[in-house]
């Protein structure tokens, strides 16, 4: 298992950061922060509160920072979510900002959800070379990236494979995609393809 922790504990404001090393490395799920309230980290079958109440700040400094101070990247927010360094995907809910029917930001975030990102290489492998379409269906937080993460590593050892990973959350970077796979990121599917 590969975890971009490093990555994962820089996002969180820092009364949060030893409570998480405490907690579970290798048992977080995700990390929930809502405006004047504790945080709550899911620990599997689990939750648990920790922490002092989150203000505005702590929830600016986790956007800002998984943004990394980037206009570009912020702008993916009008999707509701953000991929940090890492992977780690980022929900967000508040006050959006919405122009001509369509949402284009917001005007206040009030609520994150981390989804930590954990990579298992070698987890495809067990189903041997699979052929023509795939369908991955499963609830939230089964593995179904995690799974098609691998499933293309392994099919880029026999042959070239192109990715259009629109959100970044197949291959961020430092995550090895493969020998013979290409990723791009940051544009629609269609425009990809």
């Amino acid at each position: 298992m590969i975890c971009a922790w490093k990555e994962l504990i820089g996002i969180l404001p820092l009364h949060l950061r030893q409570e998480m090393e405490t907690l579970g490395r290798d048992t977080a799920q995700e990390v929930r922060l809502r405006l004047s309230q504790p945080a709550i980290i899911a620990l599997g079958d689990r939750s648990v509160s920790v922490g002092r109440c989150i203000i505005q700040e702590d929830l600016n400094f986790v956007v800002n920072t998984a943004c990394r101070y980037s206009p570009w990247t912020a702008a993916t927010a009008a999707y509701g979510y953000i991929t940090a360094l890492g992977g780690h995907r980022i929900g967000l809910c508040g006050e959006a900002v919405v122009k001509d029917g369509v949402m284009t930001g917001f005007r206040a975030v009030r609520s994150v959800n981390i989804r930590i990102a954990r990579d298992f290489p070698g987890i495809a492998q067990s189903l041997g070379p699979l052929q023509g379409n795939i369908l991955i269906l499963g609830r939230p937080g089964s593995g179904k990236t995690t799974l098609l993460r691998d499933l293309i590593r392994q099919r880029g050892y026999r042959e070239t494979v192109a990715v259009v990973d629109e959100r970044g959350e197949l291959f961020p970077p430092g995550l090895d995609p493969g020998r013979s796979v290409d990723v791009l990121t940051g544009c629609g599917k269609l425009q990809g393809i």
